[in-house]
């Protein structure tokens, strides 16, 4: 089975170089048995994951949540200082989990959920997705908007494999946020849509996606509309239906 998946990597990094992006090294690929990161209700599986610098992880995975959170707890009383303590440790207990990959930064782990059958289906797009955000990182590109990296990551490996709609047969580049129940299961197609727009008519869509004035723009558009779709979600829904499934 690994021979198989290092054949489908060293595929997805000679179509990265096709396009100019290349990696210093070849990752190594690690199985696990057990998920290390929470997923923090995102509403998908978590098939792999790099391993990056845990202390500017912690910190973007942190900023992320505590935005987020002061948003859907704008005008309930709750006092910013319980929604610090509550992700404090939410961040807390995902550190300790992990903590014995953490010397394995830059290494693509792969999780049981990669090995589904669900997980057999995308593999490639999988891999070309973690795959970006080590070329990110390789390139110093460095962003605590998980929206915007994630989106990129995304978008990055549907363009790389040239993934079409089922029906139609149309480039494939994901979905907006109203085609989700919760806006946060929408983070990472919504975004690399959003991240289409800005890259998808360049000539290099990939070296595109590494300027950082691109970027900018992205992650602008990203955070205003996921901002946006959260506010109008909790008009509609009653906080306390949902508040321990956020934080």
């Amino acid at each position: 089975m690994l021979k198989n998946i290092d054949r489908l990597l060293d595929h997805i990094l000679e179509d990265y170089n096709k396009w100019g992006i290349c990696l210093q090294k070849r990752p190594k690929l690690h199985v696990v048995e057990e998920r290390t990161q929470s997923n923090f209700n995102y509403g998908s599986y978590v098939h792999a994951a790099v391993i990056l610098n845990p202390n500017q992880k912690i910190k973007r995975d942190y900023d992320m949540m505590y935005r987020i959170a002061k948003v859907v707890y704008e005008g309930t009383g709750v006092s910013k200082e319980k929604i610090q303590e509550e992700i404090h440790q939410k961040i807390k207990e995902a550190l300790k989990k992990s903590e014995k990959y953490m010397d394995q930064q830059g290494d693509i782990i792969l999780y049981p959920d990669f090995f589904s059958e669900s997980g057999k289906i995308t593999a490639d797009i999988t891999l070309a997705h973690e795959i970006w955000h080590i070329v990110e990182d390789g390139r110093n590109l460095i962003t605590n908007s998980i929206w915007s990296r994630e989106g990129s990551a995304t978008y990055a490996s549907y363009r790389l494999l040239e993934v079409v709609h089922a029906n139609t047969d149309q480039p494939f580049r994901g979905r907006p946020f109203s085609h989700f129940a919760h806006p946060i299961h929408g983070l990472y197609d919504a975004c690399a849509l959003i991240t289409s727009k800005y890259v998808e008519q360049e000539q290099n869509p990939f070296q595109a996606l590494l300027l950082p004035s691109i970027r900018a723009k992205i992650e602008a558009e990203c955070e205003q509309e996921l901002f946006k779709r959260i506010r109008e979600f909790y008009v509609t829904k009653p906080l306390e239906e949902d508040s321990k499934d956020l934080l």
